[in-house]
């Protein structure tokens, strides 16, 4: 893994104000509040009122039972995090068949481990009232594990929705589930949701993050069949997700989504990610791929790589590239945007060098060619250039393989011209595609691979919320694949490079924007909790009432923070800043022993946790 290198040291910040300046001077504009009463004000989502604004995040411990019930030491970690009074409290990532669990000591849900869960209700419950504090909306985390699933033995079994030459050298070759496995899968959801209720708890969490199976299928661009490639597909399985859960309990028990803002992998292997420049599946990427290869110019009016998130039914938002049939029409786009291959009144050296364009000899100096390049009028067809959405694409010859950024795969070719490699330099050079069957080349400059950009691309995440919100889904948990990684530069595969360092705040701060930008296109109803707060130690409750007070998100979601202090959300509760001397200083000493499938907490500040990474460090045998 990555070693953490934070860009100063907030041990030494002493008030909330100092500590907005130095990260505003660092460059990260977080929310930051002196005032934490943001996080104990009560909302409603559906009839249903919350005590407060705060919520427990998943926190796999690995100590379950054999058999996938709570044990004793589960029952024990849940009861220190219900006396903390969190309006809500999420129970950890849940399988839902045994095939699907990371470790043996995964919690699994099933007829035989469903009076576990009971008394962990029961645990939950008596604890807050204990604590003085009502009970907590209590959520179950149903997921698959997918590429981390192990067998009976504890041996790696990975399962997964398509080869991904990004994970698969890393996290090892899988095995691809089929469209029946997956429709099977969509049952044992509404089984183990079913169970969920009879067992008392309040929701169970749709598991829609990190690089687990549910997940995977949202961004399965390359897998073929009915749960790949097209959108429409790709969303089948977390929409029948909900249909099959609601089919057996109707609205007696509800439904909420942890969801990925992006992967921080880059595209077509990585979901929220900005595809390269013309690429497509099917016709189903949003704004950061051209549309729909069907021989119409109609079909790609307005998502070329590039355009600024323009929604498709905003006809007067159209762009204006040579070759719209509806550009005579459009009055409010003549301008010179980024990428135009004949803007009005340009002069030939701002000309991009597209093959076909009539200046192009003369443009000595900016030899780089602009993304999502159509096919301009009246060229033949050798020189059409072979961007999806072409309607000649069909009949481009072998002699066309230009070099303008962002060319994806040419028809009949197997390969794709060298590209800039945006900055993607360090990515494995086995990542490679673009979304074809044929595959792609790597950068002449840097062997980079010609996926798409390390940017984020947030139009097909707010689409799937939206359809999610038309099921009745109002509380999301948004993510990312980990936070402590920033979509540029090699993103999460960084996570598997023990040479790399990484800023946590740089990473958290991206997650931080995304989540703004998704509220703020969300409808009022929905509840969004802000994720990756811990990473600002001593100041994360600041970061969360700011993010709150500015409607950045709704619900603060804390993990380490409160795995390291037992009294932190009490402290913000009663009005008083938690222990900066309790705070989680980002040490991994809780994903240390989570990798060695050990009962997972924080090292640094309980005694049993230290004990057991003192034994993984000297090698010692681990009895518990």
């Amino acid at each position: 893994m990555a070693k953490v290198r934070f860009p100063f040291d907030i041990s030494k910040i002493n008030s909330a104000e100092e500590f907005r300046r130095t990260a505003q001077q660092a460059g990260y504009a977080v929310p930051v509040s002196g005032d934490l009463t943001p996080l104990g004000r009560s909302f409603a989502v559906g009839g249903r009122r919350f005590d407060n604004s705060m919520a427990i995040q998943p926190l796999e411990g690995l100590d379950a039972c054999d058999d996938g019930s709570p044990s004793s030491l589960t029952l024990a970690r849940y009861e220190k995090l219900a006396a903390q009074g969190a309006g809500i409290l999420w129970v950890e990532a849940t399988a839902v068949c045994p095939e699907g669990r990371d470790s043996g000591r995964q919690l699994w849900i099933h007829e035989g481990s469903c009076e576990g869960f009971r008394q962990l209700i029961r645990t939950i419950d008596a604890s807050a009232a204990k604590a003085g504090f009502a009970a907590p909306y209590k959520v179950l985390q149903l997921t698959h594990s997918g590429r981390c699933s192990k067998d009976s033995a504890g041996n790696p079994a990975p399962m997964a929705a398509f080869a991904s030459p990004c994970l698969d050298p890393v996290m090892g070759t899988p095995r691809i589930v089929t469209d029946e496995y997956l429709d099977q899968l969509q049952v044992r959801v509404g089984e183990a949701a079913a169970l969920a209720m009879e067992a008392g708890f309040d929701a169970v969490e749709l598991k829609l993050c990190h690089q687990y199976l549910f997940k995977e299928l949202l961004c399965a661009y390359t897998r073929q069949g009915r749960y790949g490639g097209s959108r429409e597909n790709r969303f089948r399985f977390a929409l029948g997700a909900v249909d099959q859960i609601r089919s057996r309990v109707g609205s007696r028990i509800d439904v909420v989504v942890r969801l990925n803002a992006y992967d921080g992998i880059p595209w077509p292997y990585g979901w929220g990610m900005a595809a390269g420049a013309g690429a497509a599946v099917n016709g189903s990427h949003g704004g950061g791929a051209a549309a729909a290869v069907n021989g119409s110019a109609a079909a790609v009016t307005s998502s070329w790589q590039g355009n600024p998130q323009i929604e498709p039914a905003l006809q007067a938002q159209r762009s204006n590239w040579q070759g719209n049939p509806d550009r005579q029409q459009i009055l409010s786009t003549k301008t010179n945007w980024t990428g135009n291959p004949a803007p009005l009144a340009v002069s030939e050296s701002e000309k991009s060098s597209w093959q076909g364009n009539p200046g192009r000899d003369q443009i000595i100096s900016t030899r780089t060619n602009w993304q999502g390049n159509p096919a301009p009028f009246a060229v033949s067809d050798p020189e059409r250039s072979s961007w999806q959405g072409n309607p000649g694409l069909g009949q481009i010859a072998g002699s066309t393989e230009t070099n303008w950024q962002g060319n994806p795969v040419f028809a009949g070719s197997g390969t794709a011209a060298p590209r800039t490699c945006e900055g993607t330099g360090t990515l494995p050079p086995t990542c490679e595609g673009t979304g074809s069957a044929a595959g792609a080349a790597a950068c002449d400059e840097c062997s980079a691979p010609v996926c798409g950009p390390m940017r984020i691309d947030l139009t097909e995440v707010k689409d799937l919320m939206r359809q999610l919100y038309r099921k009745g889904i109002r509380i999301f948990n948004l993510t990312t694949t980990s936070p402590r990684f920033a979509p540029a530069g090699n993103g999460y595969l960084d996570n598997f490079n023990e040479t790399a360092e990484v800023d946590p705040l740089a990473g958290t701060a991206a997650l931080l924007q995304a989540t703004r930008e998704i509220r703020q296109s969300m409808p009022a109803d929905i509840r969004i909790v802000g994720t990756g707060l811990s990473w600002f130690g001593p100041f994360s409750a600041n970061v969360a009432a700011g993010g709150i007070r500015d409607g950045w998100f709704d619900i603060a979601g804390f993990g380490r923070s409160v795995m390291a202090d037992d009294s932190f959300m009490p402290a913000i509760l009663q009005g008083v800043q938690p222990d900066p001397a309790r705070a989680c200083i980002g040490c991994d000493s809780c994903f240390k022993l989570f990798f060695e499938e050990l009962p997972t907490g924080c090292a640094m500040q309980h005694a049993a946790y230290r004990e057991l990474l003192q034994k993984v460090q000297s090698g010692g045998n681990i009895i518990y």
